[in-house]
């Protein structure tokens, strides 16, 4: 393994926190064996909403992420993940009302984790 930490993050509003839950449980239930430390960064949100998932509150915003056009990448031993729902949004048109083709996108960038990591994440199930 290459990395000892996950950042999750995205640039922006509380929202964003709200529907990423979906992604971030799905990585951190299939990694928690695996000692990572889990950090948010969303500069602005007004606080986490990942604490019951495992993300400990004096882990939010202590990173900052300095590159957004990746899906993930990694660095110092860092796993980042872009987690925001729009990313592949010019691939599969989403609908946050309706979850239409959400879980489609975040299985995209679970690929692209795959890609660059050897966790070999499964698919969310559609």
């Amino acid at each position: 393994m290459n990395f000892d930490k996950i950042i999750f993050f995205h640039e922006h509003v509380n929202g964003d926190c709200f529907q990423s839950r979906i992604i971030i449980n799905h990585i951190i239930n299939k990694t928690k064996h695996l000692n990572i430390e889990y950090y948010y960064t969303a500069n602005r949100a007004i606080y986490s909403h990942a604490l019951d998932l495992g993300i400990l509150d004096e882990n939010f915003n202590k990173y900052q992420n300095l590159i957004y056009n990746l899906p993930c990448y990694i660095e110092n031993n860092i796993l980042y993940i872009n987690i925001w729902i729009g990313l592949f949004n010019h691939i599969n048109k989403i609908c946050v009302l309706c979850m239409k083709n959400i879980l489609i996108n975040y299985n995209l960038l679970i690929s692209e984790i795959n890609k660059i990591t050897n966790l070999n994440l499964e698919f969310i199930n559609t």
